[in-house]
């Protein structure tokens, strides 16, 4: 009976495990991205609205280098058939301005961009979608760049 009980409460601390690690963001080389839904079931016609938090968590300053008008953070949406949700125009037209800021992070700073993305992407159809973000940052080993990955987070458009 204690084994069975001990088996259970290792099976539930790793569930919350996972859970946590889900609702926190990836971690890559010191640094954190976290996409977060405000809502997860949204109707045909709602603005469908993703937030990304980009943190770090390195012993020193890191640098963002030029940003745009999504503040450096890259979508990629999924729909439930595993197709790639494409950016309309109107998105496509807006990544194309570029802003010459240099920005930096110091350790244990976070920026934050809330995205409007049914005014970037096609998001109209009824269905499931998943969403994750990336980010360039500077290697921590100062020789270029490399790429961060989110969490995935889903949300549904339904049909009004």
């Amino acid at each position: 009976m204690k084994f069975i009980a001990g088996v259970a409460a290792t099976i539930a601390l790793l569930t919350l495990s996972a859970v946590a690690a889900i609702n926190t963001g990836n971690v890559t080389d010191g640094i954190r991205l976290r996409a977060e839904a405000p809502a997860i079931k949204i109707p045909t016609g709602e603005p469908v609205v993703v937030k990304g938090s980009l943190t770090n968590e390195r012993a020193g300053k890191i640098a963002l280098g030029t940003t745009d008008p999504l503040g450096g953070f890259r979508i990629v949406i999924v729909d439930a058939k595993g197709h790639s949700v494409r950016m309309n125009k109107s998105g496509r037209d807006l990544v194309k301005l570029v802003h010459r800021s240099k920005q930096e992070l110091a350790p244990g700073e976070k920026i934050e961009q809330s995205l409007w993305l049914s005014s970037l992407y096609n998001l109209k159809k009824p269905g499931k979608y998943k969403i994750t973000m990336t980010h360039d940052v500077d290697a921590s080993n100062g020789l270029g760049k490399e790429t961060v990955k989110s969490n995935t987070v889903s949300v549904w458009i339904s049909k009004r």
